[in-house]
């Protein structure tokens, strides 16, 4: 070694030569000579921080990247040499700052100058991490200003704590009195410009994009050009570490092995942890575990033996991946992995200096376990000063000058926003922007057709030219389309005039047929009343009936049709009982449906809720057809009316009801005409006597037109000799959220007879506050054998009855009033069915018409009119407590 440089790490140092106010150092030319190459190495390292951000970034901002790298070295260099230098390594001020003096000039020997060139380059170094770090989006003048500080304050001021007596020969600075060791920089410089950059990012934020719902992985636009950047990182590399021994030593082959052995095991630990875990090694994670294991060895290659600095680097290489994951569940972006990189691997590069360094080569004295105590305050209070005085100082920038581009910047990129340095990328996606605002797309692109970009706009040309001749095919047709739209315009006008018209007709003529009809019947039933007993005169009569009714039901058709096709023809929905249309339309054909001995029955699903909105008058017009056919073409058996309903959520359903006889069915060739206009069906059974006259073809064609309309539809199935199933279904909402309901049936074949209704061993719970009604009902029921329980209001019964349904021994029915003290009979009907009781409840008012609604929808079964009918109480009752085998209740 020569007589000027000695180790920055050795607490003996070899020679101080004088002590003037610029302490003069003597070289020998050999050390010069390695000082200086290294320096150039050093200073390729610039070169390749440049190309690994320009790959890493996008092309729309890789200038501006690369104009950071070259002016951060720039100014970096002027204020380290106007300022920080002295600052470094001046004489200390209690270990913590030198004394500033006059920049180094020409008094300067030669070998002073050589240092001076080895040390403006670390600190360039230092600086150029935070521009990879913070790429793609912060202000070129702020980062210049961030630059400024970095270089004359928060490098300059840590570098004096660890290596202050590298110039003059004394242990200065107060950590490097207390023995702290960093050989060539993974604290000093590597650390300090990853915590900076830290700081920055936090102030930031992200790049837009980055993260967030629909956020994908912002691509490099340049891969090889990253991977020859971190090569050249690689190769001055060993100029960064190899001349921080200030000389020519023995010990520079140890220090190239471990820093070459270091950066290819750092490498390897990345690509080993995405076999792992993706089975997919990107390129950002090899070229970080470079990066890592070189930092990592930096602070201790001088001093341990190249299987601790595999270890060394492999470890660097785990702990960059640990941060990488660790910053973006933090959602900090982190462009080139600076922070992960050049923090995180420097703090355990330094802490490893203890863990695995020689202590004789590290010259220190300190047992290892010390060693690690100094290597730790030394890392932390790095944190502490980087992060810190860079967050303050990169805040106070940002709130005199915003440090972040504005966001339409970002989105057009900073090549163009800062520097206004256009490309052909740029050309182009402006001329494509000016297409797309103006819709013109007659004008070509004009661009170099002989680059790879200008091959994509002579596609894009291509594109423009077929586009321009689909739009004059298009405009040719548009004025074709408008004038055919203008005449079906017209068309469309004079036939709604004419449709206009013909509806008035209609009406008009449905009054004038409707007037002399209804004189007609008034005069037939005088005629009837006159001529009884003449049985020819009688025969006239009838067939007169008969051919009016039909003559009417043709009118009907003939207006059901009109308001079909008529364009303002609409569905009225109102709240309407499931219950109640059936029951009211299959009461008017009960009475035909006993003489022909056909049994009528009608099921209600427990899905089907009490209350729904449809259609009334449609719903009852179709069920009433269909209902109507059943029983006319059916000589004996049955007729069964079912309805379910099928939930589409919370309120909504498709309701589906079935009209299925024992008749004489329908032949498979005929089962789609049924529905045609028109079509009247003969049958062919001539045991069906068909007393009335053919209809007009037309019903079943309504019918499935209004379940169309209804958005749903009318479907059948027949045995032709077996009977037929007619199938209706629409889609509708009930009034509360569907809760099923016990299943309600109802037999209309016949009547009970009162004297064979028993009903010995049945429980009824009877809630009445009037005495005498108490009274009347329990001889009632006593009469046919039942026990009946009394309580005097709604409260009281809702105990009563909930506390037998516990007992496992519920009540089989429950009467209940409805206006009584306490509680009434809907609440407590409402709050009987919501803690789940399911026997059949009936409820007795005085009001049953207005109050149907909301007894249904409390949850009831059935209503009473007050004053209740004997009979009519006795048969209900029977039949609720008949089928409790079968269903829970009517």
């Amino acid at each position: 070694m020569g007589d000027l440089f000695v180790y920055r790490s050795s607490g003996n140092f070899l020679i101080l030569l004088n002590k003037v106010c610029l302490t003069v150092f003597e070289a020998s030319s050999l050390d010069m000579i390695w000082v200086l190459l290294c320096a150039a190495l050093v200073m390729l390292m610039q070169a390749g921080f440049c190309c690994l951000e320009t790959g890493l970034c996008r092309t729309k901002n890789n200038i501006n990247v690369a104009l950071k790298n070259l002016m951060d070295y720039c100014v970096t260099g002027m204020v380290f040499w106007a300022v920080g230098f002295w600052l470094m390594f001046g004489e200390s001020t209690n270990g913590l700052i030198g004394e500033f003096r006059l920049p180094i000039g020409e008094n300067a020997t030669p070998g002073q100058l050589t240092f001076f060139l080895f040390q403006l380059t670390f600190a360039g170094t230092s600086a150029t991490i935070i521009s990879g770090a913070v790429a793609e989006r912060v202000r070129f003048n702020a980062y210049i200003i961030t630059t400024l500080v970095i270089g004359a304050l928060v490098y300059p001021v840590i570098g004096h704590w660890c290596w202050g007596g590298s110039f003059t020969g004394n242990a200065s600075g107060w950590l490097q009195e207390m023995g702290f060791v960093d050989f060539a920089g993974s604290t000093v410089v590597h650390s300090v410009g990853g915590w900076v950059s830290l700081a920055g990012l936090i102030i930031i934020g992200p790049r837009k994009g980055r993260f967030g719902a629909g956020a994908k992985p912002i691509q490099a636009s340049n891969v090889p050009m990253a991977v020859l950047g971190v090569m050249l990182l690689w190769f001055g590399w060993f100029g960064f570490n190899g001349g921080s021994t200030l000389g020519v030593t023995d010990g520079i082959p140890r220090i190239l092995v471990n820093t070459s052995l270091a950066a290819a095991a750092g490498s390897c630990a990345m690509l080993l942890i995405a076999l792992i875990t993706s089975n997919q090694p990107t390129v950002d994670r090899l070229i970080n575990g470079v990066v890592a294991g070189l930092v990592a060895i930096t602070a201790s290659c001088h001093a341990v033996s190249p299987m601790s600095a595999v270890l060394i680097g492999a470890v660097g290489g785990i702990v960059c991946s640990l941060i990488t994951k660790m910053l973006i569940r933090f959602r900090i972006d982190d462009v080139i992995g600076a922070v992960p990189a050049h923090a995180g691997a420097g703090v355990w590069g330094t802490l490893a200096v203890a863990l695995l360094g020689d202590p004789k080569l590290l010259d220190t004295g300190l047992p290892w376990t010390e060693q690690l105590m100094v290597q730790f305050i030394g890392a932390t209070s790095a944190f502490i000063w980087a992060f810190g005085v860079g967050f303050v100082v990169l805040l106070t920038i940002n709130e005199i000058t915003p440090l972040r581009v504005k966001s339409e910047d970002e989105i057009k990129g900073l090549n163009v926003a800062e520097h206004g340095a256009s490309s052909e990328l740029f050309d182009l996606m402006s001329q494509m922007n000016v297409h797309r605002n103006t819709g013109d797309y007659t004008q070509t692109v004009d661009i170099d057709p002989n680059s790879e970009i200008g091959r994509i706009g002579m596609q894009y040309n291509s594109v423009l030219q077929r586009i321009s001749q689909d739009q004059r095919v298009m405009q040719t047709a548009s004025r074709e389309i408008a004038k055919m739209n203008q005449e079906l315009m017209q068309t469309r006008t004079r036939e709604l005039k004419e449709s206009t018209l013909k509806s008035h007709f209609l009406t008009q003529l449905e009054q004038e047929i409707r007037k002399p009809m209804q004189v007609i019947a008034e005069h037939n039933d005088q005629m009837r009343q006159k001529h009884a007993s003449d049985s020819t005169c009688m025969q006239y009569i009838d067939q007169i009936e008969d051919d009016s009714r039909h003559l009417l039901d043709l009118v009907d058709d003939i207006m059901n049709l009109t308001d079909l096709n008529s364009e303002n023809f609409k569905l009225h929905e109102t709240k309407l009982a499931i219950r109640d249309l059936l029951d009211e339309v299959c009461q008017k054909y009960r009475p035909q449906a006993k003489t022909k001995h056909i049994e009528m029955q009608t099921q209600i699903g427990p899905n089907v809720p009490l209350m729904i909105y449809a259609d009334v008058d449609r719903l009852r017009q179709i069920l009433d057809h269909l209902i109507h056919n059943a029983v006319r073409y059916t000589r004996t058996g049955y007729v069964h009316i079912m309805a379910k309903a099928i939930p589409q959520g919370e309120f909504n359903l498709i309701l589906r009801i079935t009209v299925e006889d024992s008749g004489i069915g329908i032949k498979n060739d005929m089962l789609e005409r049924i529905f045609d206009p028109f079509f009247k069906f003969h049958p062919e059974d001539d045991q069906i006597n068909l007393s009335d006259p053919a209809g007009t073809g037309m019903g079943l064609t309504i019918c499935r037109r209004l379940a169309i309309a209804s958005h749903g539809n009318l479907t059948v199935g027949s045995e032709h000799g077996k009977g037929s199933t007619f199938c209706l279904t629409f889609q509708t909402k009930a009034d509360h959220p569907v809760v099923p309901l016990p299943q309600w049936s109802k037999d209309d074949s016949g009547e009970y007879e009162l004297a064979n209704i028993d009903l010995s061993g049945k429980r009824i719970l009877y809630v009445e506050d009037q005495y005498d009604m108490q009274q009347l009902i329990q001889n009632y029921m006593r009469g046919v054998g039942a026990k009946v329980d009394l309580a005097d209001n709604g409260k009281v019964g809702m105990e009563i009855a909930m506390a037998a349904w516990k007992t496992g021994r519920p009540y089989d029915m429950v009467l209940i009033d409805h206006l009584m003290p306490v509680m009434n009979g809907i609440t407590a009907v409402t709050k009987l069915r919501e803690q789940g009781f399911t026997q059949p409840i009936v409820m007795l008012s005085a009001h049953a018409s207005n109050y149907r609604e909301k007894c249904m929808t409390a949850g009831c079964n059935a209503l009473l009119t007050k004053p209740v009918d004997r009979d009519m109480l006795l048969r209900m009752t029977h039949k609720f407590l008949s089928r409790q085998s079968v269903t829970a209740g009517v």
